[in-house]
């Protein structure tokens, strides 16, 4: 019996020592499958989540060429405000009106045509990716508004007039008896946008349906938007013969901007059928820039006998360093496919998207007319106000993508 149990023991161990020999070479051989040119993996290969759709060559570029059809918005960027004159009070014996405003004119939603093109590189080294690209548009928008002509400088009851928030409040006095109230309004606002996007990523698969691509990089950035109004008070007076008299004021804001600073987000896509996908972004930025804001201010008047007078002009500016925060989110569908034995990768992407650089433009306008009566008469101001808008675009993206 004693034998009996040793024979047992020994074939037992044996038994362990064999099943721990071939684990050991077991992992041994699967860790040793996957090599490349990073270096031997430092992790069970059961672990690792295979790179998206390598390609049948040891690396890659790509080309991708997209065409812009986006619309460009600014906030705080009314540029007329219409009000109506009414009677404060029923007493007959009172003649007391205040200006009550009925609206605020803005621009309407203007698109055009932009482009991105992009180069980037797909490594054999876990699936790693660089990407470059670069982003253009241009917007220009323009809108008017108008009220009747009136025969006094300041709208009598019922009447309407126009004010314009972006003249210089010296001209305002209030007290004066010479406020300035607008028959037309016209603004403008322009664009041109340019972006540079350098980023590193991973686009791997988290199931067989679904996969993801993690990125990081650089974002430089440069904008010039232009802000302009150009009002005008016509008035007629009652002489004889009816003579007009125009006083025309123009306003126009410069706004430039370049900055620098780090990115990243995520790219999620879900593969519906072989070749037809949904896909998505996610990503945001941190630039440091510098923002260089110039006002030119011009009034001018033409009097009954055709001469042109020009009273006023000034230029004034602001110039300083501010980080700016954007947001980028897209979505789309998207075809691919492989040919020519897995070496090459053709991708056709209809998509949107929108993009958001948070008090992007910064504008000052004066505040709190003053008007003092002692020779010489003084008009003026007493403080001045920064607006900020938020610059929002985007809109319709159809992309080619090519890998080989």
């Amino acid at each position: 019996m004693r034998k009996l149990l040793i024979i047992l023991c020994l074939t037992a161990s044996s038994a362990l020592l064999a099943l721990n020999r071939s684990d050991n070479n077991t992992n041994k051989s699967v860790n040793d499958t996957y090599k490349d040119n990073c270096g031997p993996k430092k992790i069970n290969c059961e672990c690792y989540t295979p790179p998206f759709y390598n390609l049948k060559n040891d690396w890659s570029l790509s080309f991708d060429g997209d065409f812009l059809y986006w619309y460009a918005r600014e906030t705080n960027l009314s540029y007329a405000g219409r009000i109506t004159t009414v009677r404060a009070t029923t007493d007959p014996s009172v003649t007391t009106l205040v200006f009550c405003l009925d609206s605020l004119e803005n621009f309407n939603t203007k698109w055009d045509p932009g482009f991105r093109v992009g180069l980037g590189w797909n490594s054999d080294c876990d699936g790693w990716d660089l990407h470059l690209d670069w982003t253009y548009m241009h917007n220009n928008n323009k809108n008017s508004t108008s009220t009747p002509i009136s025969t006094f400088s300041i709208p009598d009851e019922d009447e309407s007039a126009l004010v314009n928030p972006w003249i210089c409040t010296s001209f305002n006095p209030g007290s004066a008896g010479t406020n300035i109230f607008f028959t037309n309004i016209t603004a403008n606002w322009k664009l041109n946008f340019n972006s540079i996007d350098l980023d590193i990523g991973r686009k791997y698969w988290l199931s067989k349906c679904f996969n993801l691509r993690p990125y990081a990089g650089l974002r430089g950035a440069w904008t010039r938007t232009e802000f302009s109004t150009f009002s005008t008070a016509d008035r007629i007076f009652t002489t004889t013969p009816l003579t007009l008299s125009s006083e025309f004021f123009k306003d126009r804001f410069i706004s430039k901007y370049w900055g620098v600073g780090l990115m990243g987000g995520l790219q999620p896509t879900w593969n519906f059928f072989s070749n037809i996908a949904l896909f998505g972004n996610l990503g945001a930025a941190l630039l440091w820039g510098d923002f260089e804001i110039r006002k030119d201010e011009d009034y001018f008047r033409l009097v009954p006998t055709g001469v042109i007078f020009v009273d006023y002009t000034n230029r004034a500016r602001n110039d300083f360093y501010q980080m700016q925060a954007v947001l980028d989110l897209a979505i789309g569908l998207r075809w691919e496919e492989t040919w020519d034995c897995e070496r090459f990768r053709t991708a056709l992407d209809i998509g949107w998207e929108h993009h958001i650089w948070f008090d992007h433009n910064h504008r000052f306008k004066t505040a709190d007319s003053l008007f003092i009566p002692v020779a010489p008469t003084t008009l003026g101001f007493q403080s001045y106000a920064e607006a900020t808008g938020t610059l929002g675009l985007g809109g319709l993206t159809a992309r080619f993508r090519f890998d080989f």
